[in-house]
């Protein structure tokens, strides 16, 4: 008979080792500390990839294709609002959807259902044709929007990724801090970068300077603002 193998051998995912026969097996130690700081290296990473992508990603897409996708096309003024407009888009079952409100007068974006996954175009494509309607209608060549507000966030990928940066229940990111980089790696925050990025000649050259999260207090995200800057 063979001689029996006595080496020891992995037998969880997690790469933890156990001895056969032995009976004093200790409980793998979890070291929150460490947790967090990789949660912060691999959000800082995906956002470091979005600033690289943004720089060299093909915008175009032709009105063929975004048609095909959101046949329904809506925009119009709010009654009674002084240059208050909604914005509705959805495909033809209505699963893909982008409905935003315009405020020409608060200068301010306010994002209110979205649903774009699965429609080959990105969010951001879809929120620039929408501001770019409202700027026709007005026959503006360019838009004054210094703010876009995103409320209710319940994206599990965006709330994980930011909570070891999320603090306090009100927290600020300037451009270039390790928060604001960690932000536009998320899919909360990703294509608000690009849409200022790739289409600044319709917000007046001005881009995104901060982003500022705010919480409550079971630690999921009720708002985040959005400030655009020359």
């Amino acid at each position: 008979m063979g001689q029996k193998n006595s080496h020891t051998e992995s037998t969880s995912p997690r790469g933890i080792e156990f001895a056969r026969g032995s009976s004093n097996l200790e409980a793998p130690t979890f070291d929150p500390v460490r947790m967090e700081a990789e949660t912060r290296r691999m959000a800082i990473k995906k956002g470091s990839k979005v600033i690289e992508k943004a720089k060299s990603n093909d915008k175009s897409i032709s009105d063929q294709d975004f048609d095909r996708v959101y046949t329904k096309q809506h925009v119009e003024m709010i009654p009674d609002s002084k240059n208050v407009y909604w914005a509705d888009y959805a495909s033809t079952n209505g699963w893909i959807y982008c409905n935003n409100t315009i405020d020409l007068q608060k200068k301010t974006v306010t994002l209110a259902e979205n649903n774009t996954k699965g429609s080959g175009i990105p969010n951001s494509e879809v929120i620039y044709r929408q501001c770019h309607k409202v700027a026709q209608k007005m026959g503006l060549n360019k838009f004054e929007i210094t703010k876009m507000i995103g409320k209710n966030v319940n994206n599990e990928e965006t709330i994980q990724s930011m909570s070891p940066f999320l603090t306090k229940d009100k927290t600020k990111f300037k451009r270039g801090d390790d928060g604001f980089i960690a932000a536009i790696g998320t899919p909360a925050c990703k294509g608000k970068y690009f849409l200022t990025e790739q289409h600044p000649d319709l917000f007046g050259n001005r881009k995104l300077s901060s982003i500022t999260f705010e919480k409550n207090g079971s630690g999921r995200i009720t708002q985040i603002t959005y400030e655009l800057k020359k």
